[in-house]
């Protein structure tokens, strides 16, 4: 259980940049106004063998390209029970996947007033495969609540999700 309010990084990763093979485990935390000028505004994370974020809340965090508050390429994540609300970012308003090698399962998350000033207001799929089950994306703003570019991202799965309100 940690907190990250506030941090800033010229580049990628506001509060958390993980460029390593390796495991990377975040539970409980929250993410609160962490900005970062390229991609993560909360966390950039790449080259990771394993990442899991369970059970925190990412709020109002933002970057200057993707993934307002995570942008992730290359390697499994596990994303669960999160609460992703008001992030901001051009691609990818709350969570942006970049690479074609990246596999993506969301399970439990509510994505709520996320905006991205191009495309994805809540998950922007630029490569990797997405299983999305059970999640809530809400009120989003800006090039429709979930968007994929990229053919790699075609075997992508969702499943029980609510969307609405999305623009």
């Amino acid at each position: 259980d940690s907190s990250f309010e506030g941090n800033s990084a010229q580049g990628a990763g506001g509060a958390i940049t993980a460029n390593s093979n390796g495991e990377l485990a975040i539970s409980g935390s929250t993410f609160d106004t962490n900005t970062a000028t390229e991609n993560g505004g909360a966390i950039a994370s790449f080259e990771v063998d394993s990442l899991e974020i369970i059970a925190s809340v990412f709020q109002s965090n933002s970057s200057g390209v993707k993934g307002g508050a995570w942008a992730h390429s290359d390697g499994s994540v596990q994303v669960a029970a999160n609460i992703w609300i008001e992030n901001n970012s051009v691609n990818g308003g709350a969570v942006a996947l970049t690479d074609p090698q990246a596999t993506l399962s969301l399970i439990n998350n509510s994505f709520v007033a996320n905006q991205a000033y191009d495309e994805g207001a809540h998950l922007w799929v630029e490569g990797g495969g997405v299983e999305s089950t059970n999640n809530i994306y809400a009120f989003g703003a800006g090039g429709g609540g979930v968007y994929a570019d990229s053919p790699a991202a075609s075997g992508s799965l969702i499943e029980y999700c609510a969307a609405w309100m999305n623009l």
